[in-house]
């Protein structure tokens, strides 16, 4: 028996709810953990006006001075705040079948109301489905985590990412329509860290300093640091170098065991986390750069501001009348952005 465009909606729509539960077990997508922290601290904000305003207080613009009985004090105008603004970016990602290619999977499309489906057709239309919509679920969430961390120049309809708000050059452009060039309006960065003899502990020393800045400027210290292969594999060469191996009791009395690895790395008790993403660019890009660098990050001054309402939304667009194809997509609108860009960091290894 045949379906019709409402039952095939309807099993569409059940289908995302089923996936959801029982997701099937992926084995081409990475993992991205920027992306993760991003969405778990997400804070979702109306679509007034075309941008999202934060303000940044930039000068004390004090004129304190010394004085003694009628000495003569002066007195200036304040002007202390600046305004940023973030415009929000759109995403689409979304998948069709034609009738045809539903007739050749035994899954036959008519315009009778009254259609009844047998349950095998509805077993084979809500496997095809639940297949696409894992394809649309993974392919957002890789798609949004490499732009991310990308500076928008990629595209004019992309969002300017990480790689934007925390510059290698951060006195260069404009971010959130405020000049780079302003010092208070500038990431930190330590750049091109040697690393030739481990021992020396030259990673450690710039993380040293990057946290002290942040801790400085963004009042809290870092939440994390997401960083790629190559400097994680430097970072954990020199802690081996600094701190030998990490020593294990064996309690069932056979001894002392030496792990020349590590569970987790940590830096002064901020975890330093793998992120594939960013060897996942330099393999696109068929760079190395990516995978050097490290971005010292906190949930209070690096935010993601998804549009209320328009987070990862699931979509039903009507058949057009000149195509026999059926649409289902997930679409979203978002924002990334700080009020503290000299409480951010990045480092990269030469």
């Amino acid at each position: 028996m045949p379906f019709n465009s409402t039952q095939i909606e309807q099993i569409g729509h059940y289908a995302i709810n089923d996936f959801a539960k029982n997701d099937p077990v992926d084995q081409i997508n990475s993992k991205h953990t920027l992306f993760s922290w991003l969405v778990a601290n997400k804070e979702e904000r109306a679509a007034v006006g075309q941008f999202y305003s934060e303000n940044i207080y930039v000068s004390n613009d004090s004129n304190g001075q010394n004085y003694f009985g009628a000495d003569q004090v002066t007195y200036n105008s304040r002007d202390p705040v600046r305004q940023t603004q973030w415009a929000w970016y759109n995403y689409h990602n979304g998948f069709g079948f034609d009738e045809d290619t539903l007739r050749a999977a035994g899954i036959i499309k008519t315009d009778d109301r009254e259609a009844v489906a047998s349950e095998a057709e509805k077993s084979i239309l809500w496997n095809r489905l639940k297949a696409a919509y894992m394809s649309v679920k993974e392919g957002t969430q890789s798609d949004l985590a490499i732009e991310f961390y990308r500076d928008g120049t990629q595209s004019t309809k992309a969002v300017p990412g990480v790689s934007h708000i925390i510059s290698t050059t951060p006195g260069s452009g404009t971010v959130g329509g405020v000049a780079a060039s302003n010092p208070y309006w500038q990431n930190n960065t330590a750049l091109s860290i040697v690393t030739s003899t481990p021992a020396d502990g030259n990673i450690n020393t710039a993380l040293k300093r990057m946290e002290r800045a942040v801790t400085r400027y963004a009042g809290v210290r870092p939440d994390r640091i997401f960083a790629g292969q190559a400097f994680i594999e430097k970072l954990e060469q020199e802690n081996r170098a600094i701190s030998h191996l990490n020593v294990a009791m064996d309690n069932s009395g056979r001894g002392t065991t030496y792990d020349g690895g590590t569970a987790s790395t940590y830096f002064n008790g901020v975890p330093v986390i793998w992120d594939p993403t960013l060897d996942q660019i330099d393999a696109i890009d068929s760079t190395t750069t990516w995978s050097k660098r490290a971005y010292m990050v906190s949930s209070k001054a690096l935010r993601l501001r998804p549009v209320s309402g328009f987070w990862m939304l699931d979509r039903k667009p009507p058949r057009v009348y000149d195509r026999y194809v059926h649409y289902f997509a997930r679409t979203n609108s978002y924002r990334l952005t700080t009020d503290r860009r000299n409480g951010l960091a990045v480092l990269s290894i030469s």
